[in-house]
């Protein structure tokens, strides 16, 4: 068999005789899948008459060579012995029509003998249809081509002689044919009933399941944990994200608000919410934007001293700041609600401002060992462990129980004068008679608001700083899926409920 492209010129499912030759054209062999359901039509009279039960359904062999001799008696014989196991065979000499033949075949598997001329350039191409189920070169060159062939898994052996060649097909045909036949011959079982059958079926398949325990704990755990991770970043890539359009547009139109009320008539309170309002702008377009690029990129503050210190030193000025102005405002509203003139004068434009310009020059001082101590150590920006405990006391008092504490007691004050005015009666003309104007109820009512948003939204951080702390050293112990749900947890805590309150002022006025 030799090599050099031709025509398609034979089916030899058309031969009437052995010793007799006819010629089938391309388009006959491009309908012989619709015929194949014809047994009597596809599988030729032999004086040889084959037995019906050796022959092997849903396969069929295909012979792929350029110069195949089909006069020749090797030929002939292999295909006789062939035809008693394999109940279809086609031979094909067009690289191109064989290709076309196999990719519109269904429900069947396909046993291609090529030569070795034409193995390099054919089996490429076809190695991974699903039809194809086993590959068998005829090749003169052994060695040569059993080199090549360990590259192709459905490769099934090099052959020199055809009879070797046609021994094999028909042994891998009907091993093939053994392997599917085993539900079948079962489900033939009349007196089986099919839900007790596939019940076996499905036990045996449990019961052969090599099940590693530990193995499969290990990978979901891997996988939860993966997870928690993921929604990580996704909570800082879309939320921080969204808390910066919301805090722009919110603090901008907030700060618009105030200094039009402002301009109509000054009030001490609108005076510290304004100046918190431009705080917490501050705080957004600077910490937050930067917290926002270091999930998907090197965060800065890991690599450079100076943007590490500025990030938690400048951001504790801005956020102590904020907070700070809430407290003023708290108490301003008591004052104003007081029925003492002596108490009411704190009440005044002119302290308002004097106290937020106190504010910005006491608040650089207080967290100054922030600057000091915090660093860039291991390429991580972040508190060293002497110096752990302290910031977690300082975070603590200063953000958890100090604020707080003020906004509630000032707040419960402000109520109980509420009481005692709406409780009083005077006449008109008694010169110690006060009355709150519906501005400095609507301002309390607001302040009640941002005050219940910063006891939602910042206690809990200090809690969850102390709570790292306090875990340090049973961090070896703590389980992958701990240490994700605990960074999680303190993602959420800080920065996204930290920025929620610097954000949520407007929108809870709305």
């Amino acid at each position: 068999m030799g090599c050099g492209a031709s025509e398609v010129s034979n089916s030899l499912d058309n031969y009437p005789h052995p010793n007799t030759k006819a010629t089938v054209t391309l388009s006959s062999s491009s309908n012989l899948l619709n015929q194949r359901s014809d047994s009597n039509r596809i599988i030729p009279k032999w004086d040889h008459r084959t037995d019906t039960n050796e022959i092997i359904q849903n396969f069929l062999l295909i012979w792929l060579d350029e110069n195949i001799d089909e006069s020749s008696d090797d030929y002939l014989n292999s295909i006789k012995q062939l035809r008693r196991t394999i109940n279809t065979i086609e031979i094909f000499h067009d690289i191109n029509a064989f290709i076309g033949y196999l990719s519109r075949i269904q429900n069947e598997k396909s046993f291609l003998i090529i030569s070795g001329a034409l193995c390099e350039s054919v089996v490429p191409r076809i190695h991974d249809m699903i039809q194809l189920h086993s590959i068998y070169v005829f090749c003169r060159q052994q060695e040569k081509c059993e080199e090549w062939a360990k590259d192709w898994s459905k490769v099934k052996g090099i052959f020199t002689a055809i009879t070797s060649l046609c021994d094999m097909v028909r042994q891998s045909a009907r091993q093939c044919d053994q392997d599917g036949i085993g539900i079948t011959g079962v489900s033939s079982l009349n007196q089986i009933e099919p839900s007790f059958m596939y019940t076996q079926l499905l036990k045996e398949i449990i019961l052969e399941i090599d099940f590693d325990e530990q193995k499969e704990i290990n990978n979901l755990v891997e996988m939860l944990a993966s997870t928690i991770v993921n929604a990580r970043l996704n909570l800082g890539r879309y939320g921080l994200s969204t808390l910066i359009v919301l805090g722009n547009v919110g603090n901008i139109l907030t700060i618009l608000i105030f200094i039009r009320t402002l301009r109509k008539q000054l009030n001490s309170c609108t005076i510290y919410l304004l100046a918190a309002s431009i705080t917490n702008w501050i705080l957004v377009n600077t910490s937050l934007i930067s917290t926002v690029y270091g999930v998907d990129h090197v965060d800065p503050q890991h690599t450079s001293i100076i943007v590490c210190k500025l990030r938690w030193y400048g951001g504790q000025i801005l956020l102590m700041l904020s907070r700070s102005f809430m407290i003023a405002a708290c108490i301003d509203r008591w004052a104003a609600t007081s029925s003492s003139a002596r108490i009411r004068l704190f009440c005044q434009p002119k302290i308002a401002r004097n106290v937020i310009i106190g504010l910005i020059l006491i608040w650089p001082i207080i967290p100054v060992h922030m600057a000091i101590f915090i660093n860039n150590y291991s390429g991580h920006c972040g508190a060293p462990s002497y110096y752990a405990f302290a910031f977690s006391i300082y975070l603590f008092i200063f953000i958890g129980i100090l604020p707080p504490a003020f906004m509630i007691s000032f707040g419960v004050l402000t109520w109980h004068h509420l009481k005692q005015i709406r409780s009083r009666v005077a006449p008109t003309n008694d010169p110690t008679r006060f009355r709150l104007h519906k501005a400095d109820r609507d301002l309390i009512k607001m302040l009640a608001g941002e005050v219940l948003v910063y006891l939602v939204t910042t206690v809990l951080y200090p809690v969850n700083t102390l709570y790292g702390f306090i875990t340090t050293p049973i961090a070896q112990q703590k389980s992958e899926i701990r240490l994700a749900v605990e960074a999680l947890v303190g993602y959420i805590v800080s920065p996204i409920l930290n920025y929620i309150y610097c954000v949520a002022q407007f929108y809870g006025r709305i």
